[in-house]
Parts: C-alpha cells; structure tokens; sequence
C-alpha cells in the first residue's frame, strides 16, 4: 500500500513538472496589463492613453496599437530578457525617452507603422547590438534629436519608409557599426541638419530614393565618402538654394549630378547636374549658408529604474558603451537540467518501487 501510494505521488509530481510548469511560463491572463490581451507569449494592448504598467517577464512580442501617450518610459522592456519584437500600430506618442529602446539582448525587430511621434530623444534607441531591423512606415516624426541611436551595431537594416520626418538633428545616427542598410525611401525631411549621419563604419548600403529632402546641411555626404560605402541617392527631389549649394561647391563629382538617377530640384524640376551654382548663389559666403557650427542637442540622461517625467527619480548619465550579459540561455539550460534531474531520479525510483 505505501509503496502504491509513494508511486501515485511521484506520477502527481511528474504531471504538475511537465504539465502545470510549461503552461506556467506562458504569458498567464492574471498577468496580463490592463487593457491588454495576452495568448501564449504575446501581449497585444490597444485604445489606451498610458503605456502599459507590469508587462509580463515571458513575453516574446509586444504590440501596441490605436493608443494616444505621452511618453515610452525609461527602460520601458530592460527586464524582458525573452523579448523579441516590439511593434507600434497606429499610435500617436509625443515622446521616445532617452534609454526607451535600450541594451535589448534578444532583440529581433522593433517596428513603428502609420504612427506620430513628436520627438525621439537621444539615447532612446541605444546599446542595441543584436537587433536586426527597426523599421518606421507610414509614421511621421517629428525632431530626432541628436544620438537618437546611439551604439547601434550588428543591425541588417533601419528602414524609414514612407516617413515623414521634420528635422534630423545633428549626430542623429551617431556611432552606427556593422549595419546592413539604412535607408530612406518615399520619405519627406524638412530639415536634415548638419552631420545627421556620424562615425558610420562598416555600412553595407545607405541609400535615399523617392524622397524629397526640403532642407539638407553639408556635413553628411562628407562622413559617407570617409567611411567608404555605398550611397545611393536616386529619384530625389531637393530645394535647390543657397543651404544646398555646399552639394556643388564640395562634392562636384559625386553620382548624385548622374542624369540617369533623375535626382531634381523641387521647384524647377531641373535635373542637379544642370544646375547653375553661380547663377542662384553667386558668392562664396552665400554657400556657406547650408554648413552651420556642429552644435548637437543637448545629450539626454537617464536613469536604469523606471520612472516618470512627473516624478523623476535620481538621474545618471547613461554609458557610452555597455554590453548586458545574457541571462536567458543560463535560465533556460538550468530549467531543462532540473527536469532532467528530476526525471531521472523519478524514474529510478519507480523502477526500484516495481522491484
């Protein structure tokens, strides 16, 4: 009878290990944000004016969609080690914090499509080194302060398409490595200020095709021609005045004056190439309009808690560099060699019960 009964409990326990523990590392409903929905390991949150509070630890993709915020928080995702994408449907956001996006280890995709957002502050994508695509379609920005992305290696492509895009501060895109692509396709910018592209090393591709650049500052093109890749810049259409003609007086031979990739002045439809300097900027002080002091924003801090613009807790500058180490193979390996153990000192004590 008790050897029966020892058997029974084993089995018990063997059934809640295996059962009850893998519907427990599910995203369960009691842990589901208010206003969210959760199945299995995604969390869909909709038509909310606060981003949601306590997502759970397990989650692999997160989605926000229709909601008016303020703001995404100050390591809003730094404690998801399993988190792989995080998509913005629809959204209209007045701010992307300093440190929003930040040392995200398992990172595959962060996504923003047919979504506002007034402001994109610096450091608020950062660290970032195994991400593989951030990608903005359909979306309209409003300012990308200066280091909005900041220590992004390893990255396939940053993609802005279709985007609306006020002004790219200076250092926008600072100290990108590694990166497949950036690209801006079908996009407006009116205002692309000076050195927006900096310290870029290893770049496979930029390119800017279909886009309409209505203010463009020197400095950029010069950072591309240093680093050595390829830019390409067709189907183009540019306000030709006295802030572009650096474009002529510094860069003559560059493929942008090709014919063939119809790049053109706004106003006139004029191809770049045939384009008089002398004759709508006659002086050399006038080209000098277009390539201002570096001045960059201001840096942003943050601090590694979450916190509130309406009750800031202590700030600390965020590193420059810094790399998480990966805790979530070490907990997994050790879950599966718990059950390992577990199973194999069950099992034997169910074939020493049987004899």
């Amino acid at each position: 009878m008790n050897a029966t009964l020892v058997v029974l409990i084993c089995l018990s326990f063997l059934f809640v290990l295996f059962v009850l523990g893998e519907k427990e590392d599910f995203v369960s409903d009691r842990e589901c944000p208010f206003l969210c929905t959760c199945h299995e390991y995604d969390v869909n949150c909709s038509n909310t004016n606060i981003f949601p509070e306590g997502i759970p630890k397990m989650t692999e993709r997160f989605f926000l969609s229709d909601s008016v915020i303020d703001y995404v928080p100050i390591n809003a995702f730094l404690d998801l080690p399993f988190l792989q994408e995080i998509h913005f449907l629809g959204c209209n956001i007045v701010k992307l914090r300093a440190c929003s996006f930040a040392e995200l280890e398992n990172m595959t995709k962060i996504s923003f499509q047919n979504s506002s957002i007034d402001q994109i502050e610096g450091n608020a994508f950062s660290n970032l080194y195994n991400i593989s695509i951030i990608q903005f379609a359909g979306s309209a920005i409003g300012d990308m302060f200066s280091y909005s992305f900041h220590n992004v290696n390893n990255v396939e492509s940053v993609d802005f398409y279709n985007t609306k895009i006020s002004t790219i501060h200076p250092l926008a895109m600072k100290t990108f490595a590694h990166i497949g692509e950036i690209g801006l396709v079908d996009c407006t910018v009116d205002r692309f200020l000076v050195n927006g592209f900096s310290s870029l090393t290893n770049i496979t591709l930029m390119y800017m095709s279909n886009s309409v650049i209505n203010e463009w500052q020197c400095g950029s093109i010069a950072s591309v021609l240093a680093s050595g890749y390829d830019f390409d810049i067709t189907r183009s259409s540019f306000v030709c005045d006295c802030k572009l003609a650096w474009l002529w007086t510094k860069h003559p031979t560059h493929a942008i004056f090709n014919d063939r990739l119809n790049n053109k002045c706004k106003k006139t439809d004029d191809v770049l190439s045939k384009v008089d300097i002398d004759q709508f900027c006659p002086t050399e002080k006038s080209r000098e309009q277009g390539c201002p002091p570096l001045i960059p924003s201001t840096p942003h801090i943050c601090s590694r808690s979450f916190d509130s613009p309406m009750n800031p807790i202590e700030k600390v500058t965020y590193p420059a560099s810094f790399t998480r180490t990966s805790t979530s193979s070490a907990v997994s390996v050790v879950k599966i060699n718990l059950k390992v153990i577990l199973t194999i000192f069950f099992t034997k004590s169910f074939q020493w019960l049987l004899h």
